[in-house]
């Protein structure tokens, strides 16, 4: 955690005050009486929390510091202090973008507690934002397919702009990567991305975790809540699954689009917001507006540039590479050295429909470096980590009892087989049946021992 804390105020004798008095707590304060030379070394220094005087009695006074500090770094939490303030100037202040507000004479527990709760929460940003970094920096689209290079191409296109941008595609294609990509490749990756599913937050919670609230706002709001808005400030706001969003809320976040205003719930102050808006669906947002679950003016607003990510099984040439890429990502979490795949064990991918899409190829593909104990993962693992994949999957919806008792039935005979290297006599002992009747078995749920056919028919 950066500790570090910088004091701006023009008052030197109270400056020592509270360096002396903060440095008994373990703080290091480093202070500044010029407004100007505390400006310039807020903004190219690090610091883990700023205390700033409202009034200087110089050229520039603290709320133009405000200003000038969160324009350049909104991540530092900024305190203001005044011993003549009003709410007006509060209001003013936390508008701006201060993190608290204090009066003087100052309260040494209220402001430690204070400082200490906006390190905590610096120390957080940083760490979400470093992690975010690193992913970005990562982060490929993986493929060797046509039409993956053109939504590469897009996605350069697309960056270079500010515009609003609407990306489609089924489950688990990877609409948050290139949401992700768009953002780090354009001019604000240096400032927060800040991904919000729709589909996760109760109707009646949507406006408040959007645009925040005002301490008082309704029973239980004890303190001011910024909202996903003001997190992304300067950023990009991501609006995963927006087709789920109920049509009340459609109707807020249009006014919002119109004009990058917006009113947190409970105040009467309108704020002026300066973030890019990237949406995503598995939905077709043409059929819900036919349907009048989705509005008209909201989709045209929304979908300036569209980016569409087909299936997986559409782009069957970028199944192999991704299956590589995976492997190796897995064995570098997991402390693993496996090298490749068997011939028959990537035949039995590639022939995957993968209704699941990349995401589901990468939970299989993890699983089969979990169960591999050699330097290749072969055709039994292989086909063992997607039969259980399968199972989950029909577990977890609804369906006929004999299809399910089927596909476990499927899985406990591919264990079986792997547990004893397929050979059929141990097999036959271990499962308590006559090897003739293992056999056909095998043969009614479409496992074959022979490893130039296919091991599961789908």
């Amino acid at each position: 955690m950066n500790g570090r804390i910088l004091l701006i105020d023009d008052n030197e004798d109270y400056c020592r005050q509270v360096q002396k008095t903060l440095a008994l707590r373990e703080m290091n304060v480093v202070y500044f009486t010029n407004g100007a030379e505390g400006l310039e070394h807020a903004l190219n220094n690090d610091w883990g929390v700023i205390l700033l005087d409202v009034y200087l009695n110089q050229q520039i006074d603290g709320l133009e510091i405000l200003k000038r500090i969160v324009e350049k770094k909104s991540q530092i939490p900024v305190i203001m202090i005044s011993g003549a303030s009003t709410l007006q100037i509060a209001v003013e202040a936390t508008k701006k973008g201060a993190y608290d507000f204090l009066e003087k004479p100052l309260d040494v527990d209220r402001l430690v507690i204070t400082i200490n709760r906006a390190l905590e929460k610096y120390s957080l940003t940083q760490l979400s934002q470093n992690l975010l970094d690193e992913l970005g920096k990562g982060l490929r689209m993986v493929g060797r397919s046509s039409s993956l290079s053109r939504i590469l191409d897009d996605v350069e296109r697309i960056a270079r702009t500010d515009s609003k941008v609407l990306i489609c595609g089924e489950s688990g294609v990877g609409k948050d990567i290139v949401a992700r990509l768009i953002h780090y490749k354009s001019q604000r990756e240096n400032r927060p991305f800040v991904s919000v599913n729709c589909a996760a937050i109760p109707e009646t919670l949507i406006e408040t975790e959007l645009f925040g609230y005002v301490e008082g706002a309704f029973t239980g709001a004890n303190q001011n809540n910024s909202g996903y808005i003001a997190e992304a400030e300067n950023g990009t706001l991501f609006l995963d699954e927006i087709g789920e969003l109920p049509t009340s809320a459609q109707a807020k976040l249009l006014i919002f689009l119109n004009d990058g205003t917006y009113t947190p719930v409970g105040s009467t102050e309108s704020r002026q917001s300066n973030v890019r808006i990237i949406a995503a669906t598995n939905k077709n947002l043409e059929n819900e507006v036919k349907l009048g679950n989705f509005r008209e003016d909201l989709y045209y607003r929304l979908n300036v540039f569209k980016v569409h990510i087909p299936a997986l099984r559409e782009r069957p040439e970028d199944i192999e590479p991704l299956a590589l890429y995976f492997l190796q990502r897995a064995c570098n979490k997991f402390g693993k050295r496996i090298t490749h795949f068997s011939e028959e064990a990537m035949d039995i991918i590639l022939k995957q429909r993968w209704q699941g899409n990349v995401r589901q190829l990468k939970s299989a593909v993890y699983r089969m470096v979990l169960f591999c104990n050699d330097s290749m993962i072969n055709y039994g693992t292989a086909a063992m980590a997607i039969q259980m994949d399968r199972t989950n999957e029909l577990v977890s919806v609804p369906g006929p009892y004999q299809t399910a008792l089927e596909e476990f039935e499927k899985l406990y005979f591919l264990n079986q087989l792997n547990l004893f290297g397929w050979d059929l006599s141990k097999v036959a002992e271990a499962v308590r049946l006559p090897k003739k009747d293992l056999a056909k078995k095998l043969e009614q749920l479409g496992l074959v021992h022979d490893k130039d056919r296919e091991l599961i028919a789908y």
